[in-house]
């Protein structure tokens, strides 16, 4: 029994290390620049290994979504059942994307993919609705099967989460940006979320 887990956990730590390695050097060269053999060499595995866990480059980045979906979920049923959902909202989410989930900003100008992943992307985006409107559906005693809210409130928590990463890896702390230059883009991500919970009040003055 012992050696079965310790098995999984390798092979695990095998799935994580090429989905990271996949999605660093994709940050650091570009989408096209990368083949499935830069990945393999990066996470010191051969070809082989790597196709026993994706079929393709494009699963091996999308994995790493998939992943952080699962921890978000994890870490916001981790999170006192007291506390308010937009707090332990912003919280659990912006939490994965410190450490060894941060986002180097000066290669994040590199995450653009072809319209085939972003396809991919959105069915994975929507799993990931689904499994965070059961969690927050079970915080707030509603039903995600038939109320609106915990299916609206985790659409908005992912699409907001798109939208910041899109516009923190654009923004160059040059002209009055929302997103300073130098801020990590989880600082950033969770004023985002304590934004959308506040209601997105309107700004005032012109820029």
């Amino acid at each position: 029994m012992a050696e079965a887990g310790l098995r999984e956990r390798k092979k695990r730590a095998t799935r994580v290390a090429l989905g990271q390695a996949a999605w660093r050097l994709v940050m650091e060269h570009g989408y096209d620049k990368v083949r499935v053999e830069d990945i393999a060499a990066a996470a010191d595995v051969s070809v082989r290994t790597f196709s026993n866990y994706f079929a393709s480059k494009d699963q091996a980045l999308l994995s790493i979504g998939e992943d952080r979906g699962q921890r978000i979920v994890a870490a916001l049923n981790a999170r006192p059942p007291d506390e308010d959902l937009w707090e332990a909202l912003a919280t659990a989410t912006a939490s994965q994307y410190t450490g060894g989930g941060e986002v180097p900003r000066d290669h994040s100008a590199f995450a653009a993919y072809p319209a085939s992943l972003a396809a991919a992307q959105r069915r994975l985006h929507v799993a990931i609705e689904a499994a965070l409107a059961t969690a927050i559906a079970q915080r707030t005693g509603t039903d995600a099967e038939r109320d609106l809210y915990p299916r609206l409130v985790a659409a908005v928590t992912v699409s907001a989460t798109q939208t910041a990463f899109d516009y923190w890896r654009q923004a160059d702390g040059q002209r009055g940006d929302d997103a300073p230059a130098g801020e990590p883009f989880a600082a950033f991500l969770h004023r985002v979320l304590r934004q959308v919970a506040a209601g997105l009040p309107q700004p005032t003055g012109n820029r």
